[in-house]
C-alpha cells in the first residue's frame, strides 16, 4: 500500500502510527509548486519533471545535473525530502504511472455539496455517492469484451507498434538483446525484467518487451499484470453498497446505561468558516476569460 500526499508533516507520521508497513510519497504536482517558489528559474520545473519521472539512474543523474546547472543546492533540498519520495527510479513499490493527488482532489469535488453537512448525513451522501460509482463501472466492465480495460489496451498496442521495428537479438531462451537508435537493451521474459525498466515500474510491457514477444510468437497479454485485466477491473466494483434503511425502523439494542458522544471542544475563530480550502505553496487559481472579449 502507498499514501500519496503533499509534504505536510502531519500526513507521514499518521500513516506510520495506522498503516506501519505502508509507504508514504509525496505528490509531484506539489512539489513543483514548493520548487516554484523556493527556486525562481522557469525552466527548473521542466527538469524537475523529467528527472521525477526517468527510470533509469544514469538518466535521473543526467536531469539533476541539469537542474544543478540552474540552482546549485536543488540537490540537497531534494536529497532532503527523499528520492525515494518523488522519483520514479527510486520507488521502492509499484505506483502504476500514480504520483499525483489528482484522484482525492477530484473526490473532494464530487462531494462538494455535502461537504457542509453533519457526519451522518455526510456519510449518507458519500454511500449515495459510491453506490452511483460502483453500479456505473460494473456496467462499464460488462460492456467490455478485451481482455484489457480499453486504456491499458491502448497503452499496450501504443508499445506494440513502438516495438515493431526493432531488432531482437536472442543470447539464450530467457534473455534477449533488443537494438533501437543505436542502443542496445536486455530483456529477460522470465523475471520480466527489461533494463530501461518500465516494465519493472509498471508491469505493463514496455516496447523492447513486445519486440521480444513478438518475435517469440507470444502473446502480449500474459506478460501484463492482472491489474490491468478487465476481470480485475470488474471485481474491484462486484460489491453490493446497500442502503441504509430508514432510520426509524432500526432494531437498536436496548443497553441500560448508553454511551453519549458530545461534539468536541473547539474554540470558534473569528468571521464566518472558511469553505474554501487553502492552495498549496506555488499554487495559482486560473482566471476564466470571454475567448470572445478576452
Amino acid at each position: 500500500m502507498v499514501f500519496i500526499s503533499d509534504s505536510k508533516a502531519s500526513i507521514p507520521k499518521a500513516v506510520l502510527k495506522v498503516f506501519p508497513c505502508a509507504d508514504h510519497e509525496f505528490c509531484v504536482q506539489h512539489l513543483i509548486g514548493n520548487l516554484r517558489t523556493k527556486f525562481k528559474h522557469p525552466a527548473i520545473l521542466d527538469l524537475f519533471n523529467k528527472c521525477a519521472r526517468v527510470y533509469k539512474l544514469s538518466h535521473f543523474e543526467q536531469s539533476m545535473h541539469n537542474l544543478e546547472q540552474l540552482a546549485a543546492d536543488i540537490r540537497a533540498y531534494l536529497l532532503q525530502i527523499g528520492y525515494e519520495k518523488w522519483a520514479h527510479c527510486y520507488y521502492k513499490r509499484h505506483r502504476y504511472g500514480n504520483d499525483i493527488t489528482n484522484i482525492s482532489e477530484s473526490m473532494n469535488n464530487a462531494l462538494e455539496e455535502g461537504r457542509d453537512l453533519p457526519i451522518v448525513p455526510l456519510i449518507q451522501k458519500i454511500q449515495e455517492k459510491l453506490q452511483t460509482w460502483f453500479v456505473d463501472r460494473r456496467v462499464d466492465a460488462s460492456s467490455i469484451h478485451t481482455r484489457l480495460t480499453p486504456s491499458a489496451g491502448q497503452l499496450l498496442a501504443d508499445q506494440v507498434i513502438h516495438g515493431r521495428h526493432m531488432e531482437v537479438r536472442p543470447n539464450d531462451i530467457n534473455e534477449y538483446t533488443v537494438l533501437q537508435a543505436g542502443r542496445s537493451y536486455v530483456v529477460y521474459l522470465q523475471t520480466r525484467q527489461c533494463i530501461c525498466r518500465r516494465w519493472d515500474h509498471g508491469e505493463i510491457s514496455c516496447a523492447h518487451t513486445c519486440a521480444v514477444i513478438n518475435k517469440c510468437n507470444l502473446s502480449v497479454h500474459s506478460f501484463v499484470s492482472a491489474y490491468y485485466y478487465n476481470e480485475s477491473y470488474a471485481s474491484t466494483f462486484s460489491a453490493t453498497i446497500h442502503s441504509w434503511g430508514n432510520p426509524h425502523e432500526w432494531v437498536v439494542p436496548n443497553i441500560e446505561t448508553p454511551t453519549i458522544v458530545f461534539p468536541p471542544h473547539i474554540k470558534c475563530g473569528a468571521g464566518r468558516p472558511r469553505k474554501q480550502r487553502i492552495p498549496s505553496v506555488g499554487e495559482f487559481k486560473k482566471s476564466k476569460k470571454c475567448k470572445r472579449c478576452g
